[in-house]
């Protein structure tokens, strides 16, 4: 047999990529005609490769996103996409591009339930629900008031999606017999990773505090607040109530303290120590885009508060049209918290919530203004995601905590017009709506998931509300607000 010796550093030339096989001896590489043997350095580099690639695998992290609009229903939605897109469907995730499914949510509280049991059955959850009011897809639809009875309010809506458990309005992660309830956050942390809150409202009102925090009641902001940042649960926490400026971001002359925030002696704590309990704290807009841009490394855990009280937006005067540019987007907010979030091996759960729409009663331009807002965060996430994680390790979910206001079109409320939704008049521009009620209806809410968790949330579906998918343009399928909490802690758990 013919031996001939092919390179002396045991890499192989690419003019020998046609030779029928090789030979090593005493580590150099000989052609031959009928044997195939690769060169150990080859070989090395090919034993790295794949243990590189089986790495990339085990150390896969998970993160789940979770994005409330506040008072965020159909209506919200449908005008927030016309007045961007000019479409009533415009948005990726309301096309269903890409891996994004659409669900309705039902949101309804203990308070307005006398039953609804979830049972699994192969594989399946099967709903009984009750025609007290809660939820009947039979019934719901049956005039335009129906659907207006018995609501939620986001302390108990707050809890569902946080903890998967219903309970009584006013209460903050706590059972209808006064328990604590775990929430996500305390599950993701107590395994491995990461948990945040972000909002654009008080960092302690109803909707963020349920992250983290218990209480009997919603109003008691500063002992919820004082949960929030002294238990070691949380790493991040952004919010609006910053005692020394006022709702259009001007310097006040004395400081006043919100209830859903510090209290004057926690204030005088987090701006003199360097770290309150270990929190780097900002307030400057510049700070949120240094660190939401990698200009500044991420601290260990981050508390903004940005200079503005109440919302970051939405309660500016009404004559002060320009918005208050001294206050951080939802996006660069977003950006930092997940910076700070993302330094966790394993993973991080983050809640983000555009709280305004809750607020603005009969104001369809700022409701379309804070949609708008929220609309940038999404995509900011998504592009994120795309460039730094990946939809097999990151789940995102877009819905809300409740229906606001029910928004509809015109004369949604009479007979030869029922259910009308809002008539968009093209990109940029108001959509023609009406809103028919002063507070919280129990209209199902969107509900869009893309990732991992989409999957497992779609074998949650309790049944297919035809009439509520006629009208808003999806198929109808219903999921629940406590179906959330499982389906993260099940991704978690199998991530830690």
């Amino acid at each position: 047999m013919e031996y001939r010796e092919v390179s002396p550093s045991g890499f192989l030339p690419t003019r020998l990529t046609v030779v029928t096989g090789y030979q090593v001896s005493q580590d150099k590489v000989y052609e031959v005609k009928k044997m195939t043997c690769l060169p150990k350095n080859v070989f090395r580099f090919l034993m790295v490769l794949v243990l590189v690639l089986g790495a990339s695998t085990l150390f896969a992290k998970t993160n789940v996103i979770l994005m409330i609009v506040d008072g965020g229903g159909e209506g919200a939605y449908r005008i927030g996409s016309q007045n961007r897109t000019g479409e009533d469907r415009g948005l990726p995730f309301m096309k269903h591009e890409d891996g994004w499914k659409e669900f309705g949510c039902t949101t309804y509280s203990f308070s307005g339930m006398v039953r609804n049991s979830g049972a699994e059955m192969e594989g399946k959850v099967t709903a009984d629900y009750s025609e007290d009011g809660s939820y009947n897809p039979d019934t719901h639809w049956k005039d335009f008031e129906t659907h207006m009875k018995n609501p939620t309010d986001s302390a108990a809506s707050a809890t569902a999606l946080n903890t998967g458990f219903k309970t009584n309005n006013g209460r903050i992660s706590m059972d209808t017999e006064g328990n604590k309830l775990e929430t996500t956050a305390e599950f993701a942390v107590k395994n491995g990773f990461a948990a945040g809150v972000i909002t654009n409202v008080m960092p302690s009102h109803a909707t963020p505090a349920a992250v983290a925090a218990h209480n009997m009641k919603r109003g008691e902001g500063k002992d919820l607040w004082r949960e929030m940042v002294k238990k070691d649960v949380l790493s991040v926490v952004m919010g609006a109530c910053h005692p020394w400026y006022d709702r259009n971001g001007e310097r006040r002359e004395e400081a006043d303290f919100d209830k859903y925030g510090p209290s004057e002696h926690a204030w005088g704590l987090i701006t003199t120590k360097d770290l309150y309990f270990g929190w780097k704290f900002i307030e400057k807009r510049e700070d949120f885009q240094d660190i939401a841009s990698g200009k500044v490394a991420p601290p260990k855990k981050l508390m903004g508060l940005p200079q503005v009280s109440s919302t970051f937006q939405s309660s500016r005067s009404s004559k002060k049209a320009e918005r208050n540019e001294n206050v951080p987007t939802l996006t660069e907010c977003c950006m930092a918290g997940i910076n700070v979030l993302n330094q966790n091996e394993k993973g991080f759960y983050l809640v983000v919530e555009s709280g305004s729409v809750d607020w603005i009663h009969n104001n369809p331009k700022r409701c379309c203004e804070e949609m708008n807002e929220y609309f940038d965060a999404v995509e900011a996430i998504c592009a994120w995601v795309e460039k730094n994680s990946s939809w097999e390790e990151t789940t995102l979910i877009l819905t809300a905590d409740h229906d606001t206001f029910s928004i509809f079109g015109p004369d949604a409320d009479k007979e030869e017009t029922l259910f009308r939704t809002p008539i968009g008049k093209g990109k940029g521009e108001i959509p023609e709506c009406e809103y028919f009620c002063k507070g919280h209806s129990n209209a199902p809410v969107p509900f869009f998931v893309k990732g991992p968790g989409a999957e497992e949330i779609a074998k949650r579906v309790r049944c297919t509300d035809e009439t509520f998918g006629k009208i808003w343009g999806f198929k109808g399928e219903i999921i629940d607000n406590t179906d959330v909490a499982p389906v993260a802690k099940k991704l978690f758990d199998a991530g830690k």
